[in-house]
């Protein structure tokens, strides 16, 4: 053999020989399970890591991660709100002492758009209107309206408005709809520079948002108050002849209205057909479904606690909780959706008020996903209870490291967040 065959053979003995040690160590590594894969994430990205572990704390009630990033690098996330696909997160940067909304798209999984406020934090939550949100902000008064879906800024001033809110404001267009602390009115204000275009008397005080009508022959702006009125407008323009009259206005037997109300398309069962519905929740223990055109009860859910938080709409179901239980209602229908083990020989009375006290589900404070195979809810502080599409609780798991629980009306994806940035969502 030739000294160059020679040196041939010798390499093709050393490859061989690497190939075999790499064989050995990829199957060593496909052996390793997920627990000593992520214990030893010493030599990884902190980010990475970080990452890693928190996915793998919400997989303990989860059966895959859909998505997660780490987002807002700097920044404390402060408080968040939900908006049907949009998540809005006001965060603060103790170096630059700037407070910014960061706007993710709940569907995508990802960062839409970041809008830095400047050195004062948001007055009221925000609410994404009919295309746009409005941003009030504390101290300066400013007002800041954006596209809801770029974030670019379409108007923006620092002065107090010619209105003092009373509650949030939502918008249309270059239009923004407050409700007035002073004079019992609802004023539609111009975006550019918050001048009063009109605004219009109701009864009582309205502490809550109001609420754009979607996908209807004739779009209404209804508003709720502490006298227990139900107010719809007609939805026009700040530069626009001042509405007359109101569509329509109701008193609620059972006192104030207590947190947003919330407009729903609710799928009919027709292909590609859905009906319109307002559902508020009062402060006597009613919950009411609600025709927006018309104003009457289209449904009435009676319960002897109050309701202090706006429901939540997932999957064809209502989620609303009052002082004392959380209800899962049908949305079409007003019927509960889910009842109680041990319910089956109560009576229909018993069945339809269950004034006793609250088990399983229904100690659960606010729903955070669903979908056809399980349903996610909060209770307390960090406690998930997964349960099954019959409210049976199926897992119930605590998971301290997550600062923020998303209720996502947008998929049926558990979506948790860190006061440090870190989105994880689940399925």
């Amino acid at each position: 053999m030739t000294k160059g065959n020679c040196i041939w053979a010798l390499a093709l003995v050393v490859l061989a020989l690497s190939a075999c040690a790499s064989d050995e160590n990829d199957a060593g590594m496909r052996s390793m399970d997920d627990t000593s894969m992520a214990a030893d994430l010493s030599h990884i990205d902190p980010v990475i890591a970080r990452k890693r572990e928190l996915e793998g704390e919400a997989l303990g009630i989860a059966d895959a991660v859909a998505w997660s990033f780490k987002t807002g690098m700097g920044e404390t996330f402060r408080r968040v709100w939900e908006n049907g696909r949009w998540l809005l997160a006001e965060t603060y940067n103790a170096h630059s002492k700037n407070y910014s909304v960061r706007s993710i798209d709940l569907v995508e999984g990802r960062e839409q758009w970041v809008l830095v406020l400047g050195e004062h934090p948001l007055a009221r939550a925000p609410h994404v209107g009919d295309g746009t949100i409005a941003f009030l902000t504390d101290i300066d008064g400013a007002m800041i309206v954006v596209n809801a879906v770029t974030g670019g800024r379409l108007y923006a001033f620092r002065s107090d408005l010619d209105v003092v809110p009373s509650g949030d404001a939502t918008s249309k267009g270059d239009t923004v709809y407050v409700p007035n602390h002073v004079s019992q009115r609802i004023a539609a204000v111009a975006a550019e520079d918050g001048r009063n275009g009109w605004d219009f008397r109701i009864r009582g005080f309205c502490n809550t948002a109001p609420v754009l009508t979607y996908g209807q022959s004739q779009q209404f702006l209804i508003v709720g108050t502490d006298a227990g009125e139900l107010t719809a407008l007609r939805a026009k323009r700040h530069n626009e002849v001042p509405p007359e009259r109101a569509e329509w206005s109701r008193t609620l037997d059972t006192g104030a209205v207590t947190a947003d109300p919330r407009f729903i398309m609710v799928p009919t069962g027709d292909e590609g057909m859905a009906r319109g519905l307002v559902v508020v929740p009062t402060e006597g223990g009613w919950l009411y479904g609600i025709e927006p055109s018309t104003g009457r009860s289209h449904w009435v859910l009676r319960s002897d606690k109050g309701f202090g938080c706006s429901p939540k709409f997932m999957n064809g179901r209502i989620y609303a909780r009052n002082a004392e239980r959380l209800f899962c209602l049908d949305a079409m229908s007003g019927d509960r959706a889910w009842m109680p083990a041990g319910s089956e020989s109560l009576s229909e009375y018993e069945r339809s008020q269950l004034f006793r006290e609250p088990v399983g589900y229904e100690l659960a404070d606010r729903a955070l996903a669903a979908d056809d195979n399980r349903v996610y809810l909060l209770k307390g502080k960090n406690t998930v209870l997964r349960c099954g599409n019959d409210g049976s609780i199926e897992t119930e798991l605590d998971l301290p490291s997550f600062d923020f629980f998303i209720s996502n009306e947008a998929t049926g994806k558990l979506v948790l967040l860190t006061a440090d940035g870190y989105v994880v969502a689940c399925q």
